[in-house]
């Protein structure tokens, strides 16, 4: 990017300027094009471009004066500041001096104090003698906006929130006037595009113009109000902001690749209805003990100068106050309407240019050309790719985002409406209360709704608010989503984008097995650190907030969910908890498909249920679970405890993904050709075709129809293991939950194999090894139905073994032995047999030929 002129095209433009052959008034008359075309008689293309936007920007930074009225009218709704005078300087007005100071002042104190304030000493002079003479014809009130600022200025600038971030560009040439071609003769595309990064007609940066007027005008009629009293003027300024982002978008699509694999593909893999349940499945847990930590923390969340007796019983009263339901409603229906038209959500905006997010993660936007309008093969592809994305967007915005949003939305009110309470009512007791309880209550309410609060009260809810919001569903920025972000980054070999092809999604899982491992045990450390911490800082909202975060972690770990991980676990027997999968207890891992369960899963009544139901409550009560089991194999239980915490670790998202791919390379390891290892990394055509269609045509048509295809399986005693497929029933609730719930198939034989398992003498369950042999003879489905027959066989045996009396005197070894003794007879024998008799039929065939 060039800086300035190059010297050696400086130099041959200044002889042709002395030489007449081009003068100033010719290049002002030129477009960008003719410009251009002129600097190329000396430099490259790209140079002559860049150098022509310097040029551009030469013209028209003398234009920004005339046009400061205009900037300041449409940006910021106000007069402007005096020409020559700076925001920053302004600002040294409002801190140094005020309108009465200066009324006490004589003329030359007066001038003198003026002029101290501003650099530029000849607009300090014109400054000063325009206060003098509107001191006597009584225009001072004008005076003061144009010096001071105007309220509604200063808090634009303070909180730094309207048309920022994506729309600063924007801002930057409006203040030069190109976006407005009516006030030039000619549309500087250069120095545009230079600017936005994009190119830009004269007629798109007008459209551009015309949007930012609207949203600004929407903005100013909203006013001080952003609750649901007003709820059509708010809805209608993000309903414009969203118009005015889709047009910027549409100039400036982003790369068909980074499309798909951001929001196509993984808005395809939440397309489906056992995403939403699978979204409520992570957020009740923690949206539910974020209702009650956050009220038993409110007194030490009252900013000011409180006693701790007087915080705690405050607190408790402000917690038990009632919230006005109504104001709550109305509130979050009007949350959800804007989410609805614009996919803001409004609840976790840190400022009005926040973009739309889902499962607590950013995504890019699939705005651009249609197909009809697309030029080339390629820019068609890239608009077929973006028309996927849109199409799957309802999965990431609905499936992922609704209950999100939803729950979010709730707790920022609640939050706002309680914390005002709790405020409101200190202040009354404190005897500083002015007005009525009620109205103040009131006013903190709408002042921390807005996104600029006008009070330090007001600026403290929101902040709480926010956080709240993004605590109750596992979105908030805590050091567990970092260390995904980072995992999912090396996973993909640097690039991020690439990471979201192996994690798609991080944040809420990291979070919430975050919280899980805190409750196990690390979360008193981290609490206590962070309240200590909390106590040692000096007074005001950051003290405030460490303090309640450090009371939030000790509730969690040493009481609150933790207390309820212990209760759930004290209701389970022993064999009622399943662990994560163990590639080298393979028998362990038949006995469980047996039960028709899997990995991390609990018996709960007659059903199966995966610990994902629990949330954060997962891990812990698999630690325990764990550490039971270990206890009754005459093992360490510290040892299992600290297992089953390792256990719900492999869950957390890239450890996963790490894990899956350790039990490939085993299972490679076993293989004797490349198609069966294809198959263990699930490298095979069906795999990648599986692979793309989760990823494009909805986890619907992918996962839930398609899964009703699946061949059947059957367990280590013949029995064919329950499948979504099998009943209406089950279809219908694979539809809403997957396969998260299953029927339990336990019998007496199960029982006795987990009694076995807990003595560390479990049987062999696993199917015979090299089956190829005859499945090659007596084809697919022959084999499989001679296996179950002796697996049957092997069964009724075993039923009639364990009952016997000569059995129950046996120690555990004996009686696992005698169990394997049957498969021997009943299974093994029978297979060698076959394949005696194959080999035999066909040494005959041979001899024959």
């Amino acid at each position: 990017m060039l800086t300035c002129i190059p010297k050696q095209f400086a130099n041959e433009l200044r002889k042709q300027f002395k030489a007449d052959n081009i003068k100033i008034a010719d290049l002002y008359a030129m477009d960008s094009a003719g410009r251009r075309k002129l600097f190329e008689k000396s430099l490259d293309a790209d140079t002559a471009q860049q150098a022509n936007a310097l040029f551009e920007k030469a013209m028209v930074s003398n234009q920004a004066t005339a046009l400061k009225n205009w900037i300041w009218k449409n940006l910021y709704g106000s007069v402007p500041l005096y020409t020559g005078l700076s925001i920053k300087e302004s600002e040294k007005f409002k801190q140094k001096l005020s309108m009465a100071d200066l009324a006490k002042m004589d003329e030359d104190a007066r001038r003198k104090a003026i002029m101290a304030l501003i650099d530029d000493k000849t607009a300090a002079k014109r400054i000063a003698s325009r206060y003098e003479h509107l001191k006597t014809t009584g225009g001072l009130a004008n005076w003061e906006r144009r010096v001071f600022g105007t309220d509604k200025l200063w808090s634009e600038i303070k909180a730094n929130k309207q048309l920022k971030g994506a729309f600063s560009r924007l801002e930057a040439l409006n203040d030069l006037g190109v976006l407005t071609p009516p006030q030039m003769d000619k549309f500087m595309s250069d120095y545009v595009a230079d600017v936005m990064g994009i190119n830009l007609t004269a007629e798109e940066a007008a459209e551009i113009g015309a949007k930012v007027s609207a949203v600004s005008k929407a903005f100013d009629k909203v006013g001080g109000d952003w609750t649901a009293d007003n709820s059509d003027s708010v809805i209608n300024y993000f309903v414009k902001r969203k118009e005015l982002e889709t047009y910027l978008n549409y100039l400036d699509p982003e790369p068909a690749a980074e499309v798909f694999l951001d929001v196509g593909a993984r808005g395809s893999i939440l397309f489906s209805l056992r995403s939403l349940s699978n979204s409520i499945m992570y957020q009740i847990a923690p949206s539910a003990s974020r209702l009650l930590i956050k009220r038993l923390s409110s007194g030490f969340l009252i900013p000011g100068d409180y006693s701790t007796i007087d915080r705690i019983t405050t607190g408790l009263s402000g917690a038990a106050s009632g919230i006005n339901a109504k104001q709550l409603t109305d509130h979050v229906r009007m949350a959800m309407k804007i989410y609805a038209k614009t996919s803001y959500d409004i609840s976790r905006m840190e400022s009005l240019d926040d973009g739309f997010r889902y499962f607590g993660e950013k995504f890019t936007h699939t705005e651009g050309p249609s197909i009809k309008e697309a030029k080339g093969i390629k820019g068609k592809l890239a608009a077929i790719v973006r028309g996927h994305g849109k199409l799957m967007t309802p999965g990431l915005k609905w499936a992922a985002g609704g209950t999100d949003t939803l729950l979010a939305n709730i707790h920022r009110a609640d939050t706002s409406m309680f914390l005002g309470r709790t405020i409101a009512k200190a202040e009354q007791k404190a005897g500083t209360l002015e007005g009525s309880l009620e109205d103040r209550i009131q006013f903190l309410f709408k002042d921390s709704m807005r996104p600029d609060p006008q009070t330090d009260e007001g600026a403290y809810i929101r902040e709480m608010g926010i956080l709240d919001a993004n605590h109750a569903n596992f979105t908030n920025n805590d050091i567990y989503g970092k260390i995904a972000e980072r995992i999912r980054t090396g996973l993909g070999l640097g690039s991020n984008l690439i990471g979201k092809t192996i994690v798609p999604f991080m944040r809420i899982p990291a979070n919430a097995l975050g919280v899980g491992l805190e409750m196990s045990g690390p979360g008193l450390i981290r609490g206590t650190k962070q309240l200590i911490s909390g106590l040692q800082m000096e007074s005001g909202n950051d003290k405030n907030i460490a303090i309640s975060e450090g009371i939030s972690k000790l509730l969690l770990s040493g009481g609150g969910l933790a207390l309820a991980a212990i209760f759930v676990s004290a209701l389970l027997d022993d064999d009622d908890y399943i662990g994560a999968y163990d590639f080298t207890r393979r028998s362990e891992n038949a006995l469980s498909t047996t039960k028709n369960a899997g990995a991390n899963y609990l018996r709960i009544g007659g059903n199966w249920y995966s610990t994902r139901w629990l949330g954060p409550l997962g891990i812990p009560v698999s630690a325990m679970m764990q550490a039971r089991q270990e206890r009754a194999r005459g093992r360490s239980a510290v040892v299992g405890y600290l297992a089953g915490i390792l256990t719900g670790a492999m869950q957390f998202p890239g450890l996963k993904e790490a894990g899956e791919w350790v039990q490939s390379a085993e299972r490679a390891t076993r293989a004797k050709d490349v198609q069966s290892v294809a198959s263990a990394f699930k490298a095979t055509p069906s795999d990648i075709g599986k692979w793309l269609a989760v990823r494009t045509v909805t986890g619907t048509v992918a996962h839930d129809l398609y899964g009703f295809k699946r061949a059947d399986r059957y367990d280590a005693l013949g029995r064919k293991v329950p499948h979504k497929g099998d009943t209406l029933g089950m279809a219908v609730a694979s539809f809403f939950i997957g396969t998260n719930i299953k029927e339990d198939t336990s019998n007496e034989i199960t029982k006795e194999f987990d009694r076995l398992s807990l003595k560390n003498a479990l049987p062999t369950l696993t199917d015979p090894a090299k089956p190829d042999d005859l499945k090659k003879a007596m084809g697919e489905d022959g084999y499989v139905e001679f296996l179950n027959s002796l697996k049957q066989a092997y069964a009724v045996k075993v039923a009639e073994l364990i009952i016997e009396e000569r059995y129950k005197k046996m120690s555990p070894e004996q009686q696992k032995d005698a169990i394997d003794k049957i498969r021997d007879r009943e299974i093994l024998k029978p297979i060698a047999r076959e394949r005696k008799k194959i080999e035999v039929q066909e040494l005959i065939k041979q001899r024959k030929k």
